[in-house]
């Protein structure tokens, strides 16, 4: 029986399909507020309720709102998409606050513990804050879950360096080179941890004597350390005292901590004195690597 026939049900056709009319968009409005569909399924149904709309039945309103239901799965109420938490980190760590990165990071992580790029970011973040070994194990959890991402590697291999575990580093950037064959900064990496490590050698043979004519390495740049906002906010001052490794072309190869002042500004002195060049020490009028010890000073004004 046709619902808009006179005589129909409630001898009132008419009536009866306005009421169905006003119904089938109530539960319209309700299922569009409680479930997301794409554009294309959306404009399915509304074509298919354009059809039928004076000879729609109860029945097939019913099995379209089922349709409905059943194509996409209902979004939780609050609940918040993980590639948009990610975006809205990620830009919280670009405007340098690593503090409220963190925070944004563990949140998402509770929610999604297999986000492999919000490990990786809240391992910088850390990294920024001072806190080296808790960015490591950060990086290394996105290793864990995926071990084929060429700039996890890099990342754990960078702190690794930082930390002044060379040949783990060396490793790290080996296996990133590996995979992505292409990557020139990362082979560069590499290249500069071997000097390195070939560096260390050469100073250590040295100690057993036999050089003379030795010169002091002479600066020629450098640079001051930056503060971190939390170490200003703190007015933190002081010295941070170094070791470095010179190498044969004055410059810095690598940078250990002998006395801290604040996780942050540690590295931040770590990255600073790295960019600073010398002319080399020499040995019998050669250039040669050499270990000496370097006071950074941080001071507010």
């Amino acid at each position: 029986m046709k619902i808009n026939q006179p005589g129909g049900l409630l001898g009132c056709g008419k009536s009866v399909e306005i009421v169905l009319q006003h119904t089938r968009n109530f539960i319209c409005r309700l299922a569009g507020s409680c479930f997301t569909l794409s554009s294309h399924h959306n404009e399915s149904i509304h074509l298919m309720l354009r059809r039928h709309n004076t000879r729609i039945k109860p029945t097939f309103f019913i099995a379209i709102v089922l349709l409905r239901i059943l194509l996409v799965p209902p979004t939780v109420a609050g609940e918040e998409d993980p590639q948009k938490q990610f975006d809205h980190a990620l830009k919280t760590y670009k405007s340098g606050n690593w503090r409220k990165t963190e925070k944004e990071c563990r949140e998402l992580l509770k929610e999604t513990p297999a986000f492999t790029e919000a490990h990786e970011l809240l391992g910088f973040a850390l990294e920024h804050d001072g806190d080296l070994k808790k960015s490591m194990a950060e990086y290394r959890t996105a290793i864990q879950l995926n071990p084929k991402v060429a700039v996890y590697h890099v990342a754990l291999g960078s702190a690794l360096d930082k930390g002044n575990d060379l040949r783990g580093a060396l490793g790290e950037y080996r296996i990133a080179h590996e995979l992505d064959p292409n990557d020139k900064e990362t082979q560069l990496r590499f290249e500069g941890i071997t000097q390195e490590l070939d560096a260390v050698a050469e100073i250590e043979s040295h100690k057993g004597g036999g050089v003379r004519n030795l010169t002091e390495p002479v600066p020629v740049y450098e640079q001051d350390p930056p503060y971190t906002p939390a170490a200003r906010h703190a007015k933190t001052q002081g010295n941070v005292v170094l070791s470095i490794i010179i190498g044969k072309d004055g410059s810095v190869l690598s940078a250990r901590i002998l006395k801290g002042l604040d996780p942050g500004l540690d590295i931040k002195a770590i990255e600073t004195v790295r960019t600073w060049k010398f002319k080399p020490a020499t040995a019998n009028g050669q250039p040669v690597p050499v270990q000496v010890l370097v006071q950074v000073t941080f001071r507010l004004f």
